[in-house]
Order: structure tokens, then C-alpha cells, then sequence
């Protein structure tokens, strides 16, 4: 009879997983061999692709901006072995730069990205709401103002003034709710400086659409305007007065709703603004003289 010691029959199974252990890392493939080279995404650019040896591997996890109002883009992976990057949109004035981490729970890599600012959106028309023009001619503004003083005199005495000097056209946005547009928003989407677009005039109390432009935007901005600033007239102070003198513009005043179109010439989405314009803008003069003889010493 033959007798086998039960040691014997353990040896050959105890050293095959002893080798097994040792050597684990053999049957893992290396997805990625060397470390991938930074990325660089621009308008013209917009898309890359990066190729791994192997599919066991995942985005781990993305450091940097994340997607918003202003920056936009994807990280996809396409299948086990291919990672996409693409630019949508950064309409920030610098670059933004991106972390992104892939692999598994051996190894891993880290991937630099940087998106580039792409353009801005373009202005297509903008439509005044004509149906709700608001508008009225009461409106004086103050542009200058002096007290003559003549009270100690034996002749009259005259100021020259000037009264279109210093008019200007006030011109302001507004949203729906009244509040001025965001500059900074707008700055975002539409560039600087700010596009101009064209408005309307007011003729006889109604819109005329004429060459007149303006920034869109801008914070109750100044146009000039069609008046003679060597304009002038003497205002005349009799002796022993003192006169307080406000000349006035008189002012064409109106306010018209409207959407401002915008479209992205890349991507082709589109912008749409509503809002008011609102126009202040000199026509005439008015002079008023106060006597304040008896308020002076």
C-alpha cells in the first residue's frame, strides 16, 4: 500500500497563490503610460479627443471653474477608452483653466485644460414698441445760474448767457422692472465697449427713426446735440437790483419699450433683452429772472 503525507499534496497548491499574490499587479493594464500633455481649447479649436491604452479608468474628479452663465463646456466619455473635451463657450476676458483627474484605484493621472475666451454675441435688431411711445414736452432742466448783483448801481448792467452751452441728450436703459441693465452682464455677453444701436428721435411728439445712436448700456449717457452753443443773449439787470438768473433747456422727453436681438455667430444661440429707453433731449430755453435786491446786505 502507498501512503501519501497530506503536506506533499498542499505544497504545490499553496505555492501557486503564494505566486498569484506576489505578482497581482501583472494582470492590471496600464491605461495610460505616460502622463498626457496640456490642453489648449479655443474658439477655432473647440474639440479634442485623448486616447487611453486600456478602458479601466474613470474621471475621477474636475478642479477649476464649473460650467455657468458665462462658461460653458463638456467633459464626456465617449467609451472605455476616449475622453472628449470641448469649449462651448467662455465669455469671460481671460482664460479658464481646468483640472481634470482620471483613473482608477492604482493610478492616476491629472489633465491641465485650458478654455480660451471665444466672441461675444453679435446685436441682430432691436424693436421698439411703438403702440406704447410716452411722450411730453413739459420738462424744464436747469443748466445755469447767477446772481447779478447791481444793487449799489446808477445803470443797468447785462449778463451775457449762453443758453445751449452746456445741453446734452440724456439717454438711459432700463430693464422691465425699472432697474438700470448690468453693465457687467451685458459687458459679458456684448463686448466692450458696449455696442451702439440706432434710436428714435422725436418729432412733433412722435418717433422718428433717423442716423441717432447709442451705446447700448450705458449708464444715463450724454449725446450731443443739434444746437448752437455760440448761441447767445443778453439778460439785462436794471440799477439798484440784484437778480438771480436760471436758464432752463426745455426738454423733449419720451419713453418706448423694446427687445434687443443677439446671436452667438458660433454657436448660433440666441440673446433676447427687454427693456425701456428713456430720452431727455434739449429742444428750446427759458430764462427766469428772481429779484433778490431785499435778500442781500
Amino acid at each position: 500500500m502507498r501512503i501519501t503525507h497530506p503536506l506533499k499534496r498542499l505544497l504545490p497548491v499553496l505555492t501557486l497563490l503564494l505566486c498569484t499574490g506576489c505578482n497581482g499587479d501583472v494582470f492590471i493594464d496600464e491605461f495610460l503610460p505616460q502622463a498626457p500633455a496640456p490642453v489648449s481649447l479655443t474658439e477655432e479649436a473647440s474639440e479634442t479627443t485623448i486616447r487611453f491604452e486600456a478602458d479601466n479608468w474613470e474621471v475621477k474628479s474636475i478642479g477649476g471653474p464649473s460650467p455657468s452663465e458665462y462658461l460653458d463646456y463638456r467633459i464626456d466619455k465617449c467609451d472605455g477608452r476616449t475622453l472628449k473635451l470641448s469649449l462651448l463657450q467662455n465669455l469671460y476676458e481671460d482664460p479658464c483653466e481646468l483640472t481634470v483627474y482620471v483613473g482608477n484605484d492604482y493610478e492616476q493621472w491629472q489633465i491641465t485644460v485650458t478654455l480660451h475666451p471665444t466672441s461675444k454675441y453679435q446685436v441682430d435688431s432691436i424693436a421698439y414698441d411703438w403702440s406704447r411711445f410716452d411722450f411730453y414736452d413739459y420738462m424744464l432742466e436747469a443748466v445755469q445760474e447767477l446772481t447779478v448783483i447791481n444793487k449799489e448801481g446808477t445803470s443797468p448792467v447785462s449778463w451775457t448767457c449762453y443758453p445751449y452751452q452746456y445741453s446734452k441728450r440724456k439717454v438711459t436703459f432700463t430693464d422691465l422692472h425699472s432697474y438700470k441693465l448690468d453693465e457687467d452682464w451685458l459687458r459679458h455677453y456684448l463686448g466692450q465697449p458696449l455696442p451702439e444701436i440706432t434710436i428714435p428721435d422725436a418729432k412733433d411728439g412722435q418717433p422718428a427713426m433717423g442716423a441717432t445712436k447709442a451705446s447700448f448700456g450705458i449708464f444715463e449717457q450724454e449725446l450731443e446735440v443739434d444746437l448752437d452753443k455760440t448761441f447767445f443773449e443778453e439778460v439785462p439787470v436794471d440799477a439798484g437790483k440784484n437778480i438771480h438768473i436760471t436758464v432752463y433747456n426745455n426738454m423733449d422727453t419720451y419713453s418706448v419699450p423694446f427687445t434687443l436681438y443677439a446671436s452667438h455667430p458660433r454657436t448660433g444661440k440666441h440673446l433676447e433683452i427687454a427693456g425701456i429707453l428713456r430720452s431727455e433731449c434739449p429742444v428750446d430755453y427759458m430764462i427766469f429772472k428772481n429779484d433778490v435786491t431785499d435778500e442781500q446786505p
